[in-house]
């Protein structure tokens, strides 16, 4: 069996950067204790946007948020997705929302910024328009690790499906989602569409959602784990939690083998 344990965390992101990152030194501690070889953050996972803009609490890959995430891989020998940071880019007023994937020697294995920038309005009316202040990332992200071959999506990516099926074609085996749904849309479409994801791919879909309230409204929760034939293997409820579960990579050949919906497309 090719069997491997992996943590998803759900986490209550606030706008005080030193409380967000102690937070995430013992979230790390209890993954790696309870013997997971990949632990998976949601997105914004350092702070949320509140009186700053998104260029003042941006950061570099080498800034503090990743170098706390690259020391606690190394001292628990684990793998870790830092979610995502907002990154600074050098002479530009906007960021890239950016994913992290960092070896368990502290080395960075890959980076993903996030594609599909989220501009919407709210049956309120209320808009958000996330392209005003970040740059949507170009390309998509497939690596391999000593648990498979794993892809990157970010939020609203989810809604894209056409992104993930060319990663299947490139062997993504498990499908790594840092997210920060709305409660409105989470509540109508998260469990959906997560799902639908993993069915479409024959992959398992690890998806790391924020909770509680943020600066613009109520966040989703309902962090997930789900197998490649669609089932969930885990699912947190609103409040701060960690996932543990074991994947098994056979599953996914088998589950493909049954529906060999790449091969025929």
């Amino acid at each position: 069996m090719n069997k491997h344990r992996v943590a998803v965390v759900q986490m209550d992101t606030t706008e005080n950067l030193k409380d967000n990152l102690k937070k995430i030194e013992l979230m790390v501690e209890r993954a790696a204790k309870d013997g997971a070889e990949l632990v998976c953050f949601p997105e914004m996972v350092n702070i949320q946007t509140g009186e700053l803009t998104a260029k003042e609490k941006s950061e570099p890959l080498a800034g503090e948020t990743v170098s706390l995430f690259r020391e606690l891989a190394g001292k628990y020998d684990i793998w870790i997705c830092c979610g995502t940071i907002l990154e600074t880019i050098e002479k530009d007023d906007k960021v890239y929302n950016t994913a992290v994937l960092v070896e368990s020697d502290g080395t960075i294995k890959a980076t993903y910024s996030k594609r599909h920038t989220f501009d919407i309005t709210m049956k309120d009316g209320y808009e958000y328009r996330e392209s005003d202040t970040v740059k949507a990332g170009e390309k998509i992200s497939v690596v391999d690790t000593p648990f498979g071959r794993v892809g990157f999506g970010i939020c609203y990516d989810l809604r894209f499906p056409e992104q993930f099926r060319e990663m299947t074609a490139m062997g993504m085996e498990i499908l790594i989602l840092p997210a920060c749904f709305t409660k409105e849309t989470g509540k109508a479409h998260w469990d959906t569409l997560v799902r639908a994801r993993a069915i479409e791919n024959g992959c398992y879909i690890l998806a790391s959602d924020q909770c509680g309230f943020k600066y613009n409204g109520d966040t989703y929760g309902h962090s997930m784990i789900v197998d490649p034939w669609g089932e969930v293997i885990k699912v947190a409820d609103e409040e701060e939690n960690i996932l543990v579960a074991d994947i098994d990579l056979d599953y996914v050949a088998k589950v493909r083998e049954q529906i060999p919906a790449t091969v025929n497309r």
